[in-house]
């Protein structure tokens, strides 16, 4: 899937997936500016292959080329800095494991993954026990090769997952399931910690299994491998990318972390819905452009207020958990997990100074759970244990006193993350490079930034060549982000580990335009769309985001109901259910208040006991809707049309062309109505507002 929206508590939607953009009674939030943002340090420990999983969604490299892959192909990113920084190293670390079901047969499986595969034996090994047994005829392991059509390693590439029975079990793109596997034999590799492609959201692929990870199981945490590159000293930039963000960061509380799970620095912001409040993400899958964007919708209006914003990783499952800091005479942190598309929120009273100046979240103490790091009035460090927010586990003091942004990132490939604290300076901004060792900090490196420290909305220490360092990321009030590298080179393009070959996309989603929605620019009815949403007769078609109108989309027999009612008051439903067929729907309540005004009668003559509520509303009958919501009763003399002769709205289109409120359909001559075509959303508006005199 390329792009993904949630709606906590709600529909998930975005047009293609999610729909982007700005909302009718969006409420504007100023940059704040001591605002810090930074991306979370993160002990990995989960890999799963779908967020339906119980873990967060975590996207496998891209590598050089589709298909086969040799020894040196490069694994960057956070697979290689756990599984091995080659094919050659992941190759190295192959075990043999023999396939329960299958008379003896083995294959090749990642030694880190055996633990969770011998529980998949001790598994079916009971149920065999239990006369429940099921035979593998076909299997596939460890295979160097990228997923099929794409540059992306395969999962089978490091050795992680193993295919079943493929014949029986087929992969499917149209998401229907079709397996031959029990219930059981399922639910044994489930509690091993697999994510089985049978539980996909998109696609099902029955005989798929993959190792989610150690926090799937018993096992300790990973140990990461040496980093790729040596280190050397921060200079100039890098990359510098112009985001979706230009011209709206101040509508956003802004940070840099990686929502998307890939590993690579995302540009995140979360801003005010009528509603609740949403999160728009930029993601350097799509390098941060017009088809980068993911959204979700919480519906926790509050969030959207709060004085600080992290991404960060409390609960121990590598998806990175937004966390909403509001300061009273406490700081009180709000939680929605990224496991559940933050849709499971929660609060919690911190220990945090309400006087602080900037927060990161960082794991210091290897429990993979972030803590949060404090900087105070005068340079106090504080790092607070997560996921409570209250124990001190360490405290300094920093040499360069109160800094306006801090972010916290493993730069030495080791344990404990470095500090990166953003100052003001003569040259724009200067950035400490600190660790933290004992009681104090050592300073490593001061290096230079062009963006003046006022004009910084974020600061990230994610690892953005891959290489398994952290890098410095700067975000700037321009909507830009700035990369700065501080290793040698990894020899492959800094970017092609986490950046899809292809940028493109069908439905491109601005951040930025103009009125209340986003896809009306090109419509010859725009004015009239945008003053039928000024007014609140429309809410938009992609709920609950409603930054889209749909123009072109026909308006159903509901939807006509529910302008109509908003546009002329009706309140009165009449006490009773009008119609059989609109029970539960989304518009029953105006339907049966459009009834009781006596402007619908319904869609079955003479029993006109349904209203088709789904059925698109033709031209015609759009027009006998108007003429009785209106009361026009001057048809002008009759017969202003060519094609209506016949129709039996004639004489309720007569009504309405002589009220103005249509022109025809085959400008500019229009001499024709064209009563049996579908009426579009579009045409609609421009039927209403010149019917309201908007």
């Amino acid at each position: 899937m390329r792009h993904h929206a949630s709606v906590a508590s709600a529909a998930r939607r975005r047009t293609g997936l999610a729909a982007l953009g700005m909302i009718l009674g969006l409420v504007m939030i100023p940059a704040l500016p001591g605002e810090p943002s930074s991306d979370t340090s993160t002990r990995w420990n989960s890999f799963s292959e779908s967020s339906t999983c119980g873990a967060p969604f975590a996207r496998t490299p891209f590598a050089s080329k589709s298909g086969g892959l040799s020894a040196a192909e490069s694994v960057l990113g956070p697979f290689g800095t756990y599984f091995g920084r080659t094919i050659g190293q992941v190759r190295a670390n192959l075990v043999p494991w023999v396939v329960p079901g299958s008379g003896g047969r083995v294959v090749s499986v990642h030694r880190l993954a055996l633990p969770a595969f011998r529980r998949v034996s001790a598994g079916l090994a009971a149920q065999a026990a239990q006369g429940n047994t099921y035979t593998v005829s076909s299997m596939s392991a460890f295979t160097s090769r990228t997923i099929a059509g794409s540059t992306q390693i395969s999962r089978h590439g490091l050795g992680l997952a193993i295919d079943i029975n493929p014949p029986q079990n087929p992969q499917r793109d149209d998401n229907r399931l079709i397996t031959n596997m029990p219930g059981w034999y399922v639910d044994v590799w489930r509690a091993a910690g697999f994510c089985w492609g049978g539980d996909w959201a998109f696609s099902k692929d029955p005989m798929h299994f993959s190792w989610i990870g150690p926090g799937s199981g018993p096992e300790a945490p990973l140990t990461p491998l040496p980093p790729v590159t040596s280190k050397r000293p921060f200079g100039s930039a890098a990359a510098t990318y112009r985001t979706e963000f230009t011209s709206v960061t101040d509508r956003y509380r802004l940070t840099i972390a990686d929502v998307t799970g890939k590993g690579a620095p995302d540009v995140a912001g979360v801003r005010a819905h009528p509603g609740g409040t949403v999160i728009d993400v930029a993601s350097g899958t799509m390098l941060f452009g017009q088809c980068s964007v993911n959204r979700w919708f919480l519906p926790d209006p509050s969030i959207a207020g709060s004085h600080r914003i992290l991404f960060m990783d409390l609960d121990a499952d590598s998806g990175q958990d937004l966390v909403a800091f509001s300061t009273g005479s406490t700081v009180t942190a709000t939680v929605a997990t990224r496991v559940s598309g933050f849709e499971d929120i929660s609060s919690l009273s911190t220990g945090i100074d309400p006087n602080h100046v900037a927060l990161a979240g960082a794991d210091l103490d290897g429990d993979r759970k972030a803590d949060v790091w404090e900087a105070g009035p005068g340079g106090a460090l504080r790092v607070l244990e997560g996921p409570g927010l209250n124990t001190v586990l360490r405290g300094a003091t920093l040499p360069g006193g109160a800094p306006v942004h801090i972010a916290a990132g493993d730069r030495d490939g080791g344990t404990t993350p470095e500090l990166f604290a953003l100052y003001p300076d003569s040259s724009g901004s200067r950035i400490d490079v600190l660790n933290l060792q004992g009681g104090g900090l050592t300073l490593h490196q001061s290096f230079d930034v062009e963006i003046p420290a006022t004009e910084v909305r974020g600061l990230g220490a994610a690892d953005y060549d891959g290489d398994g360092r952290a890098d410095v990321e700067v975000f700037s009030e321009s909507g830009s982000l700035v990369v700065h590298l501080g290793n040698t080179p990894t020899g492959a393009p800094a970017t092609r580990w986490f950046a899809r070959p292809d940028q493109s996309c069908d439905d491109p989603l601005p951040l930025a335009f103009n009125g209340p929605f986003f896809d009306d620019d090109d419509s010859v009815f725009q004015e009239a769309i945008e003053r039928l949403g000024t007014s609140g007769i429309t809410r938009g078609c992609n709920p609950p985001f409603n930054d889209a109108f749909c123009p072109e989309d026909a308006v159903t027999r509901g939807q006509m109901a529910a302008f109509l009612v908003r546009a002329l008051g009706y309140a009165d439903d009449g006490g009773s259910d009008q119609f059989t067929d609109d029970n539960g729907h989304v518009f029953e309540a105006a339907i049966g208040r459009l009834a009781t005004a006596g402007v619908t009668l319904g869609c079955n003559p003479p029993a006109n006991t349904k209203f088709c509520p789904d059925r698109p509303v033709t031209r015609g009958q759009m027009a006998a809707f108007l003429v009785r919501a209106l009361g026009y009763t001057n048809d002008g003399g009759g017969n202003h049309f060519s094609d209506d002769n016949r129709s039996v709205f004639e004489s309720a289109i007569d009504r309405l062309a002589t009220a103005g409120v249509t022109l025809g359909c085959n400008p500019p001559a229009n001499t024709k109505f064209c009563p049996d075509e579908p009426v579009t959303r579009g045409q609609m508006a421009a039927f209403l507002t010149r019917a309201l005199d908007l």
